[in-house]
């Protein structure tokens, strides 16, 4: 096998990992659907303009799938998990000791 192709091993896991991330996105799709009543009378607003915060909230998953892709190409995946801030650049201001006669 050349080292371009993949192992028929990882094309399987990568298949059946798309394949679960599609179902489940189904799944929350569906549930969002049902829900539509009960979001209408609770915040009492038309089918209509529930539909466009939906049409929104799948723009919103749409954008953010690339987005993090270069996210993830500019930050360290550890900073990215552990949700630190970046250190600042700036000089810290000095801060008087306290304990100092």
């Amino acid at each position: 096998m050349s080292a371009t192709q993949a192992s028929p091993r990882r094309v399987i896991g990568a298949v059946v990992a798309t394949s679960i991330m599609s179902f489940c996105g189904v799944i929350v799709e569906t549930a969002m659907n049902i829900t539509f009543p009960a979001l209408m009378s609770h915040f009492g607003i038309v089918t209509s303009s529930l539909q466009w915060m939906t049409t929104l909230d799948l723009l919103v998953v749409v954008s953010i799938t690339p987005l993090s892709e270069t996210a993830v190409e500019l930050i360290s995946n550890t900073r990215i998990m552990s949700c630190r801030p970046a250190k600042s650049r700036a000089p810290r201001a000095s801060i008087p000791n306290k304990q100092a006669k």
